[in-house]
């Protein structure tokens, strides 16, 4: 049985990507390390050489076959993200002005009520 792993590099014969060929390796460090890889354990080609992939060409085949690019992807959890604070946000602010507004509601109603019960006492007195 077969399984992709992402490894730290192509650390088996043939030490490169099967579909391109090429081995990467991180330019900006002095001493010039292959980047990761994605390794196929227990699948080989040609008698003995491991399937590897490089980053390139998975995302060349992410995007065959239909996948959102990475840097989209990010984006668009960053603003769903944004939007979800800001969401949450409205809602604080709602509930805030809803008991506000109860509160209100409530200061009306008693105040309805012991204008209505002066208003009693007075009638209560004048008979």
């Amino acid at each position: 049985m077969s399984r992709w792993v992402v490894v730290p590099a192509m650390h088996l014969k043939p030490y490169r990507c099967i579909a391109c060929g090429s081995t990467p390796r991180d330019t900006t460090h002095p001493n010039r390390p292959q980047l990761q890889a994605y390794f196929c354990e227990g699948v080989d080609v040609n008698f003995g050489d491991s399937v590897f992939l490089c980053e390139e060409c998975v995302k060349v085949l992410g995007q065959l076959r239909g996948m959102v690019d990475v840097d989209v992807h990010e984006k668009l959890i960053k603003l769903h993200d944004g939007l979800v604070r800001a969401h949450q946000k409205l809602v604080e602010e709602y509930d805030t002005q809803e008991s506000r507004i109860e509160r209100m509601l409530d200061g009306v109603k008693a105040k309805k009520e012991v204008t209505s019960s002066r208003k009693k006492t007075k009638v209560a007195t004048n008979a």
